[in-house]
């Protein structure tokens, strides 16, 4: 995963699991223990203090990811339940391995904005300097391309970004999810009725919108969804115990 310097300037940006490990890097004392209401707050006032904003996402849920991170390259570990560290030395530079913890692969392009747990993806990507513009003109919407596509498609759309632009597109979000296609009419559906496509854009897809407002319409029908099955599970479950109960009668 890329770490973003703690010294770029990110007025106007929101705080994402890259800048929060930087901020670590950065602010946390190597050999002291810390625990992670701690480093969360080390990590907010440092990024109000030079400029930047709070994203709507799961400030908690960042954090903690962003320590996964560092802990698997080795730059943080656990000395003891509830504590984080960096070690007196320094940062080892090895992958740490957990016992029981299957091997992943190294991901070339990690999201700044993570959500679900499904098999197909939607992606969200973005060139640097139209958020830029944004930040610097006071909007907290830039153009986003959101498409679906695979590890192949992904890396073409990088290689031909390439020749079109002078810049590569930043990988900013990603919605883990089990249809692609209807997620990805969905989102779209939901951009275009505020009003937020971008007709005269070069490729489909691109919309005026930020990494909040993405990760904010994929959570809360991913937990529509969620309420829905639970409620046809309770319904189910107490049809059975019905049945259950009359066959009990019977005999």
């Amino acid at each position: 995963m890329q770490i973003f310097p703690v010294k770029m300037d990110v007025t106007g940006i929101p705080l994402t699991p890259q800048l929060i490990q930087g901020y670590l890097l950065e602010l946390v004392e190597p050999g002291k223990p810390y625990k992670r209401g701690e480093l969360i707050q080390l990590v907010k006032e440092q990024h109000l203090k030079v400029g930047g904003v709070l994203a709507q996402a799961d400030l908690i849920g960042q954090v903690k990811h962003a320590l996964q991170e560092l802990r698997k390259d080795g730059r943080i570990g656990k000395p003891t339940t509830g504590y984080w560290q960096i070690p007196s030395g320094g940062p080892t530079g090895k992958t740490i391995h957990h016992e029981g913890e299957p091997i992943r692969k190294p991901v070339e392009h990690k999201a700044e904005v993570t959500i679900g747990d499904g098999v197909h993806k939607i992606y969200g990507w973005y060139y640097p300097s139209y958020r830029k513009l944004a930040a610097l003109e006071g909007k907290d919407q830039f153009p986003i391309r959101v498409v679906r596509t695979n590890h192949d498609a992904e890396e073409q759309f990088r290689k031909s970004s390439r020749a079109m632009a002078a810049e590569l597109p930043v990988l900013g979000f990603v919605a883990h999810v089990d249809d692609s296609g209807t997620w990805e009419r969905f989102i779209h559906s939901s951009l275009a009725l505020d009003g937020r496509k971008l007709e005269d854009a070069v490729g489909k897809g691109w919309f005026n919108t930020n990494l909040e407002e993405l990760h904010e319409i994929v959570s809360l029908k991913m937990a529509r969804i969620g309420r829905a099955k639970q409620e046809q599970s309770s319904v189910v479950k107490e049809t059975e115990q019905q049945a259950e109960t009359d066959m009990g009668t019977c005999h």
